[in-house]
C-alpha cells in the first residue's frame, strides 16, 4: 500500500475525530472497554444557559472524570462541588466505586483532594514547571 505520511498543529474536526474513533473501536472490541459508557452532570441558569458540567466514562466499577467546567464568573460559589458530587452519584447509580482523574497544579488538586481524591502519581515538570496528578477516589461499592 502506498500512502501520504503529513504532521500537522491542527487538522479538521472530522480528521480528529476519525482517528479517536479509531482508537476507542479497537479498545471496545480487544480491551475491557465493552461497556463503557459516558457520565455527565450538568448545571443551567433558569434561562436555560449552561453555566457548568463535568463529564467522563466508566466502565466496571471505575469512573474517570474528564472534564470539570465552571462558567469564570461563577467560580467560588460551591458549584463545582455540586457538579462533582452529582457526577459521582450519576456513575454509583452504574456500580462505580472507583474514581480517577488528572489534573495540574494550575488547575484543581487541592479542591479534589478536599473531595477525597487521593495522588496516585505525580510527573513534575509537566508541563513547563508544572506538575500533572493523577488522582483516585475509592468508596464502598454501591
Amino acid at each position: 500500500m502506498d500512502y501520504t505520511l503529513t504532521a500537522h498543529d491542527e487538522v479538521e474536526p472530522e480528521v480528529a475525530q476519525a482517528i479517536e474513533g479509531g482508537v476507542m473501536e479497537f479498545n471496545f472490541t480487544v480491551g475491557p472497554m465493552a461497556g463503557a459508557a459516558q457520565v455527565f452532570a450538568c448545571a443551567r441558569a433558569d434561562d436555560g444557559e449552561l453555566i457548568g458540567g463535568a463529564s467522563g466514562r466508566r466502565w466496571g466499577d471505575y469512573c474517570e472524570l474528564l472534564y470539570l467546567w465552571v462558567k469564570p464568573e461563577l467560580r467560588g460559589q460551591r458549584l463545582g462541588s455540586a457538579l462533582l458530587t452529582a457526577f459521582e452519584q450519576q456513575a454509583r447509580q452504574h456500580g462505580c466505586s472507583v474514581f480517577i482523574l488528572d489534573t495540574f497544579t494550575f488547575q484543581a488538586p487541592e479542591f479534589y483532594a478536599r473531595h477525597g481524591y487521593t495522588v496516585l502519581h505525580e510527573m513534575p515538570g509537566f508541563p513547563q514547571g508544572n506538575t500533572k496528578y493523577t488522582m483516585r477516589k475509592v468508596l464502598a461499592a454501591p
